[in-house]
Order: structure tokens, then C-alpha cells, then sequence
């Protein structure tokens, strides 16, 4: 039996349980991600961003809102998804989609900065459905 992940498998595992360590932290207002921001999200789970199998082991409140969906942000206002990805030394990306932080805050979300070793510019969505957060990824 292979019990090798496929390396988007390993991502998601690794981008998971980051999650759930970042998500006991307390953030604070300077950790908010500001408008006009890059926000990118990989597959996981065998699904794009865009399809409601990325967030199938994503937790939810009382409100079927996400708590913490992990994705990478940029630092300022032209930061490519290329070299935001490029940063992230955990796993080894594979297809992603991109927003900007603007349409989620815009949906009443809130993106918070969650850097981890080897992913400087991790980040945290929490606030928006599953049927918001799909409809905020483009290629």
C-alpha cells in the first residue's frame, strides 16, 4: 500500500492543522489586512477555491460561517499571487485562485494576517459562508 500524500494533500494537511493553531491566537487590530490586498487560495481537498470541497473540513460557527480559512496575503497593494505563493516553504503548491481582500471585507469577512514558519504571509478568512467564499475566486 502507498502511503506517500500527493503534495496538494500534504498542503492541505499542513494548512489545516496550522489553522487549528492560529485559530486559538488572538488577533489584534494591526494583524487586519487592509483593503486592495492580494488573497490567494490553493486547491484542497481535490476542489478550486471556488468549489464548496475546498472548505468540506473547514470549521464553521453557529452561523455556518467559516472560522478559518487558510490562504496567503499580500503585504501591500500590487503583490502578484505568483510570488505570494513563492514564499510559502510548508508545501508545494499546485493550482490556486486569487481574490482581493477587498470583496471579502466588502462581504462583511474578515482577513487577518497568521504568519507561520515557512509561510510568512499566511493568512486567516473567517466570516463568510461557504456560498460567500466561493463566489470570491477568480483565476
Amino acid at each position: 500500500m502507498n502511503t506517500r500524500l500527493h503534495p496538494l494533500y500534504r498542503c492541505a494537511v499542513a494548512m489545516l492543522g496550522a489553522t487549528a493553531l492560529v485559530g486559538s491566537l488572538a488577533v489584534h487590530a494591526d494583524d487586519q489586512v487592509p483593503l486592495g490586498i492580494t488573497v490567494v487560495r490553493g486547491d484542497s481537498y481535490g476542489a478550486s477555491a471556488n468549489e464548496a470541497g475546498n472548505y468540506e473540513h473547514e470549521p464553521t460557527n453557529a452561523n455556518d460561517q467559516l472560522e478559518d480559512v487558510s490562504a496567503l496575503c499580500g503585504k501591500k497593494t500590487g503583490d502578484t499571487a505568483a510570488s505570494l505563493v513563492g514564499t510559502d516553504k510548508s508545501c508545494t503548491w499546485g493550482h490556486y485562485m486569487t481574490t482581493l481582500s477587498t470583496t471579502v471585507i466588502n462581504l462583511k469577512g474578515h482577513i487577518a494576517r497568521t504568519p507561520l514558519p515557512k509561510n510568512p504571509n499566511h493568512c486567516s478568512i473567517r466570516g463568510l459562508t461557504v456560498k460567500q467564499i466561493k463566489g470570491v475566486w477568480s483565476q
